[in-house]
């Protein structure tokens, strides 16, 4: 987070499995091949959708942004 005053998509994802594996809990055929609750976080984080590289997601960065961040 050095140099930023708001949380990014980079900064969620890089505590998502750490915080999120304990609380999935796998089915038979996700088991049956072979994933755990890691790989099954890292494909639904590969789904969420990078606001910050939309000219919206880069105005909400710049509203978001703390007045004394440089």
């Amino acid at each position: 987070l050095q140099g930023r005053s708001y949380v990014s998509r980079e900064d969620i994802c890089s505590v998502a499995l750490p915080v999120l594996r304990h609380r999935i809990r796998l089915n038979f055929h996700a088991e049956a091949d072979g994933m755990d609750a890691d790989e099954v976080l890292r494909q639904l984080i590969e789904l969420l959708p990078r606001v910050e590289d939309t000219p919206e997601g880069k105005q909400l960065a710049q509203l978001f942004r703390s007045p004394d961040a440089r």
